[in-house]
């Protein structure tokens, strides 16, 4: 699995080369952070709103540049996530990536859920729906399989940042629905354990 830092996209106008370059420094800074948070990583990237770093966190993270067919896992036990269908691939449209050349597709007409070895306290990444005609839903659960949110992924990326207090119960899985209309795409996924 590759690694790297967050693509920068989307700057236009002067100063360009000193925006990109210190987008590409901060994202090499925050890559390394959640690498050396547990002593590695599956998968690559990162993304915006990262809760801050706790030292006695691990902190997992990809932005899926592998190719994979559900299901297919990420981390290193015991912080490990499960993705039980979808594929991770890439269709050569930027517009389908948070960051890097890949993401993890879940199909037209199909749904999957990620479920966590050791249970999260916060779950981050990037959501969009792959047309405006997919119909779609993604449900966040608790540990007691409590609707902790649930939301429609639109055709433009979203953050979702699913963040328990202390005293709440933890997040237990994620269900990712595509009715009809398209793929759900997800990428620059980060969870959080401790």
């Amino acid at each position: 699995m590759r690694l790297s830092p967050p693509r920068c996209r989307g700057f236009g106008g002067r100063g360009d080369d000193m925006k990109r370059t210190i987008c590409q420094i901060l994202g090499a800074l925050l890559l390394s952070a959640v690498i050396g948070a547990c002593g590695g990583s599956s998968g690559g990237g990162g993304g915006g709103g990262v809760p801050p770093l706790d030292p006695s966190a691990c902190h997992l993270s990809t932005s899926f540049e592998f190719n994979a067919t559900g299901p297919f896992c990420i981390g290193t036990s015991p912080f490990t996530a499960t993705f039980s269908s979808g594929v991770t691939k890439s269709e050569g449209n930027p517009d389908l990536y948070s960051s890097g050349d890949f993401a993890w597709h879940v199909l037209s007409g199909t749904s999957a859920t990620v479920t966590f070895e050791t249970l999260p306290s916060t779950v981050t990444f990037f959501v969009r729906a792959e047309s405006a005609g997919t119909v779609s839903d993604i449900q966040i659960l608790d540990e007691n399989g409590d609707l902790i949110m649930s939301m429609t992924p639109t055709n433009i990326f979203q953050q979702v940042v699913v963040n328990r207090d202390p005293g709440q119960t933890l997040i237990g899985s994620i269900v990712v629905t595509s009715t009809s209309g398209g793929d759900v795409v997800i990428d620059d996924f980060i969870f959080v354990v401790g």
